[in-house]
C-alpha cells in the first residue's frame, strides 16, 4: 500500500514537472542557448513523457486525436487555395478603403469577427495584418487602433462557430453537441460581444491627428476567379454539411480532397504551404495531457478545486468560467482546454458546461498580449514593419474587452440554463 502510493505520488511529480516545462516553453518561447518554438516545447515534452515511463508509445499514439487534426487539415488546406485564389487580398482591400479612424476600426473588427469563425483566427491575423499595416501607412494614421481591432475581433469572432479556433475544434470533437447547436447558442453570443468590443475601442481610441507618411505601393489584389469560385462552392459544400450534422472531421477532410483534385495546382505546393507545426504542437499536446490524466494528476487537481467549480448553477458556470478565464493565460488556451475536457462530464449540464469552457478559453486570448497566437502573429508581423505593440497599451483595451464579454458571455449561458 505504501508503495503504491510512493509511486502514484513520484509519477504526478513527474507529470507535474514535465507539464511545467511543456507549458514554459511554450509561453515563453525564448530560453538562454535554446532556439525554439510552440510546436517544440509541445514536441520535448511529450518525448519527456515517453523517456521516463509516463507512457509507453502505443498508449501515446492512441492519446493522439486524428479527429481534431483532420478538421483542423481540412480547413487549413481550403484556407490555402482562398489564399491562392486572392480572396483574403481582396477582401482586405475593400475592408481598409471603407475609411480612416473609426470607421476603419470598425471595419476591420466586424470582419475579422466574421472571417475568423470561418477561417480561424490565427489565420486572419496572419493574412490581414500585413495589409492592415501598409494601408495605415500609406494613409499617415496610427496602425495600432486597426490592429488592436483585428486581434480582439478575431478571437472574439472565432466563438462563432466550432471551427473558429484550434480549441473550439476540440471541444466539438469531444462534446455531443453538433455544428447547428452550438452555432445556435454562440453566434448571438460572439456577435453581441464583438459590438460590446467595437463600443470599448471607439471609446479607447478617439480619431488622432493625422501625420504625414511616405507613401507605399498598395498590395496587388489580383484574384483568380476561376479558382476563387471553385473554393466558394467547397465551402459552401463544406459548411452545408456540417450544418446538416454530418462529421465536420469528414466534411473537412472531404472539402481538402476536393480542392487538390479541383485546384489546378500542384499539390506538393499548395500542401508545403499548411500550418504542419501546429499539428505538431497539438500532437504533442495530446500526448502530454494523457500522460498529466494517466498519472492521476488532473483528477487530484480536480478533487482540489471542485468546491470552487461545482455546487450552484451559479457557481458551475460563473466558477468554472472564472478558473478557465485564469488557467487559459496561465498555460495558454489550447493545453487549459485538453486539460478542463475530462472534468466537463462530471457537470450537471454537461452541454452548458462544454459551452462556458469554450467561451471562457476563447476571450481569454484577449487579456494581454500573450494571451493568445493571434496576438503575437500581429505583434510580430507589426515589428517587422518598424511598430510596435506596447503590452501595456494593450491590455489597457485587452483587460476591459476580456472582463466585459466573458461577463456577458457567462451571463447569456447561465441564463439559457
Amino acid at each position: 500500500m505504501h508503495n503504491a502510493a510512493h509511486r502514484e505520488g513520484v509519477l504526478m511529480l513527474t507529470s507535474l514537472l514535465i507539464l511545467f516545462v511543456t507549458m514554459a516553453m511554450i509561453a515563453l518561447q525564448k530560453l538562454p542557448g535554446f532556439h525554439h518554438n510552440r510546436p517544440t516545447g509541445a514536441l520535448t515534452g511529450a518525448v519527456l513523457m515517453l523517456l521516463t515511463g509516463e507512457l509507453t508509445l502505443d498508449r501515446a499514439l492512441a492519446a493522439i486525436d486524428l479527429r481534431t487534426l483532420g478538421l483542423l487539415f481540412g480547413l487549413m488546406v481550403l484556407v490555402v487555395y482562398l489564399e491562392e485564389a486572392g480572396a483574403f487580398t481582396a477582401i482586405g482591400t475593400r475592408i481598409v478603403r471603407l475609411g480612416r479612424g473609426p470607421a476603419l476600426m470598425w471595419s476591420v473588427l466586424l470582419a475579422s469577427g466574421v472571417l475568423a469563425a470561418l477561417f480561424m483566427n490565427d489565420t486572419i491575423c496572419l493574412l490581414l495584418a500585413p495589409l492592415i499595416l501598409t494601408t495605415c501607412r500609406q494613409q499617415g494614421i496610427d496602425p495600432v487602433p486597426a490592429l488592436l481591432a483585428l486581434i480582439l475581433g478575431a478571437n472574439v469572432g472565432s466563438l462563432m462557430l466550432p471551427i473558429g479556433n484550434p480549441q473550439q475544434a476540440f471541444i466539438a470533437m469531444h462534446s455531443d453537441i453538433s455544428f447547428t447547436d452550438y452555432a445556435h447558442q454562440m453566434l448571438p453570443i460572439g456577435l453581441a460581444c464583438l459590438v460590446i468590443t467595437g463600443l470599448m475601442l471607439h471609446l479607447a481610441h478617439r480619431p488622432q491627428a493625422q501625420t504625414a507618411v511616405a507613401a507605399e505601393k498598395a498590395p496587388s489584389a489580383a484574384i483568380d476567379r476561376s479558382l476563387l469560385w471553385r473554393s466558394c462552392l467547397v465551402l459552401a459544400a463544406m459548411l452545408a454539411a456540417m450544418l446538416t450534422g454530418a462529421s465536420m472531421t469528414l466534411a473537412a477532410l472531404t472539402a481538402a480532397a476536393a480542392m487538390l483534385l479541383l485546384g489546378r495546382r500542384p499539390p506538393e505546393q499548395m500542401l508545403a504551404r499548411i500550418n504542419w507545426p501546429l499539428l505538431l504542437m497539438f500532437s504533442g499536446l495530446f500526448v502530454v495531457m494523457a500522460g498529466v490524466r494517466d498519472s492521476g494528476l488532473a483528477e487530484a487537481a480536480f478533487n482540489w478545486l471542485a468546491p470552487l467549480l461545482h455546487g450552484s448553477p451559479a457557481r458551475s458556470v460563473f466558477g468554472l468560467g472564472l478558473f478557465t478565464l485564469v488557467g487559459s493565460n496561465l498555460v495558454s488556451n489550447v493545453p487549459f482546454v485538453m486539460l478542463a475536457a475530462q472534468w466537463i462530464p462530471s457537470y450537471t449540464h454537461v452541454q452548458q458546461a462544454w459551452l462556458v469552457l469554450a467561451a471562457a478559453s476563447t476571450l481569454a486570448g484577449n487579456l494581454t498580449l500573450v494571451g493568445s497566437v493571434a496576438a503575437l502573429i500581429v505583434a510580430e508581423q507589426a515589428e517587422r514593419h518598424g511598430q510596435l505593440i506596447r503590452f501595456g497599451r494593450f491590455a489597457a483595451v485587452g483587460v476591459p474587452v476580456t472582463l466585459a464579454t466573458t461577463l456577458l458571455a457567462l451571463t447569456w449561458l447561465y441564463a439559457a440554463g
